[in-house]
């Protein structure tokens, strides 16, 4: 028996598994890659009058997260610049989870063990598994591509750049999560190491491109080599080569280590806890709270570095919204009800920051499903814990985690604008600005609740709604989209504060539908069948 009998099996499993998830970011990448550069070209039509948009482009702040513009800057670089980083970021997260899934996953939780006592060869999980992920990357690239061509883009070695700029950070982390998978013997610990990777390989981006000086520290980055290509602008493509060759070391080596490991063991072993479990850990609270301490921390200090960012840019509003038509679009996208440029930029921060607090929420909420599916749910409540006490243990800290967010990023980036104006009255305006957005969060894990209430494999369509939700918000008023179509979005009902009407009305009827969402989950969830 080869050592890869069986992968073509193991291929049409996985994408049975994963057909919703694998069309709908390939389709949602499009849709946002070619909308945004048909709003370009319609925003500015004879290519003339850029000049604030590029003056905005080289504010530290953006060259932080999308790089350097590329030279010469004309309305093709400009079409392609934010979703090329946008995109690439993507397709390394589509990669990465999609190996995790198929490899360290299904370990964990037995499912491969099971296929291995059929004719199944050793390396076959893996490779079905990296056949997988690279051909969700490649779809969505193509995707990609067709969009912007769609969007007015002309068609050219712009176009192969833009397409390698997705493929090589999705070609890496794919590497990346077949060796963390080799590495960790837990999803979860897999999970960590690729996101850490993912995180500090993009602050090294960001710092290369805030300074000349460490203009280096780009080569050493999966999304500074892809910022090389230089789309629509010198259309290098030779930095690809890096990413390939970097992908294709990683990927042989999860090969190697993937041949000579135990299975079901990792590289790392877990260090032994302490004899006696602490009395916190009795419940399914504390159990939670125990698994959740180290990533609501992280996200905390991800929250005060942003809003610090952000907040240091307070002197720098009028030149980042000095070209009228950006200035109208943001105005749009903050409700047309503010009274100057700089309450103009902390609303539509807040609320972009709201988004992704969010979707901290719908990751705690969402572990009902995690754990109804390696079995953890039944086992539990095989004890003296009811369903209630379970469902409330994801469903108020993922609440509670979110107004934690809040707080911080408000008091973070009120301090921060404070200390650059020396107004301190920034901290308190900007704080109850930041907690103001919690009713509209808070539906979004209503919204979760109830899909989890009525049955745990509806994950992927509340990801799907997330994801709506934020282009709503986020491209909304950019894509001309009716008013009726834009109010889906709870975002969409929040007052736009700073400087705008307090929306008292809109936040209590909010709540209501939040608490009433959250009521009928668990109503639902207490009747249905687990697991």
């Amino acid at each position: 028996m080869s050592s890869l009998t069986s992968t073509g099996h193991l291929i049409r499993l996985a994408l049975r598994r994963d057909r919703v998830v694998i069309p709908l970011v390939a389709v949602a990448a499009a849709v946002v890659a070619g909308f945004s550069a048909k709003a370009v070209y319609d925003l500015y039509p004879s290519g003339t009058a850029m000049e604030g948009l590029v003056a905005t482009y080289a504010n530290p702040a953006t060259r932080a997260i999308y790089g350097h513009l590329p030279t010469p800057a004309t309305l093709d670089t400009i079409a392609t610049f934010e979703i090329s980083t946008l995109g690439a970021l993507a397709c390394a997260v589509l990669a990465y989870g999609l190996v995790r899934r198929h490899t360290r996953t299904d370990e964990e939780a037995g499912r491969l063990e099971l296929l291995g006592a059929t004719v199944m060869g050793r390396l076959a999980p893996l490779t079905a598994a990296l056949t997988v992920a690279l051909g969700a990357v490649l779809l969505t690239t193509v995707m990609g591509v067709a969009a912007i061509l769609w969007g007015g883009v002309p068609a050219g070695t712009g176009t192969i750049a833009f397409a390698l700029y997705w493929l090589g950070p999705g070609l890496v982390w794919a590497g990346v999560g077949a060796v963390a998978g080799q590495v960790s013997e837990t999803s979860r610990g897999a999970g960590g190491i690729s996101l850490a990777l993912l995180g500090v390989a993009f602050l090294v981006r960001a710092i290369g491109s805030l300074s000349t000086s460490l203009s280096w520290l780009l080569w050493l980055t999966p999304f500074g080599w892809s910022d090389k290509l230089s789309v629509y602008g010198a259309n290098r493509l030779w930095p690809f080569a890096i990413s390939l060759t970097v992908g294709a070391v990683l990927i042989t080596t999860a090969y190697i280590l993937q041949a000579r490991r135990d299975h079901g063991s990792g590289l790392i072993q877990p260090t032994p806890g302490p004899p006696r479990a602490n009395a916190g850990l009795a419940g399914p609270f504390g159990l939670l709270w125990r698994s959740l301490r180290p990533s609501l921390l992280g996200w905390s200090i991800a929250f005060a570095i942003l809003g610090i960012g952000l907040g240091t840019l307070r002197t720098s509003v009028d030149d980042m919204l000095s070209d009228p038509t950006i200035r109208d679009l943001v105005t749009q996208m903050a409700g047309g009800q503010l009274d100057s440029l700089v309450n103009l930029y902390f609303s539509v921060m807040l609320t972009m920051v709201g988004l992704v607090a969010a979707a901290f929420g719908l990751t705690t909420v969402l572990r009902l499903h995690s754990a109804e599916e390696a079995g953890h749910a039944e086992l539990l409540l095989s004890t003296a814990a009811s369903r209630t006490r379970f469902f409330l243990a994801h469903l108020i800290p993922a609440a509670l985690g979110t107004l934690v967010l809040l707080v911080v990023f408000g008091a973070s980036i009120g301090a921060s604008a404070s200390m650059i104006d020396g107004d301190w009255s920034w901290l308190s305006t900007l704080l109850l600005a930041s907690l103001a957005q919690a009713p509209a969060l808070l539906v979004v894990v209503g919204v979760a609740a109830l899909a989890m209430g009525i049955h745990s494999d509806l994950a992927p369509f509340v990801w799907a709604y997330y994801a709506l939700v934020a282009v709503l918000s986020w491209m909304g008023a950019a894509l001309r989209l009716p008013q009726w179509i834009i109010d889906f979005s709870p975002f969409a009902h929040s007052p736009h504060l700073p400087g705008g009407e307090a929306g008292w009305t809109s936040m209590a009827v909010m709540s209501a539908i939040a608490l009433a969402l959250a009521l009928a989950g668990w109503w639902r969830y207490t009747r249905r069948d687990v697991g």
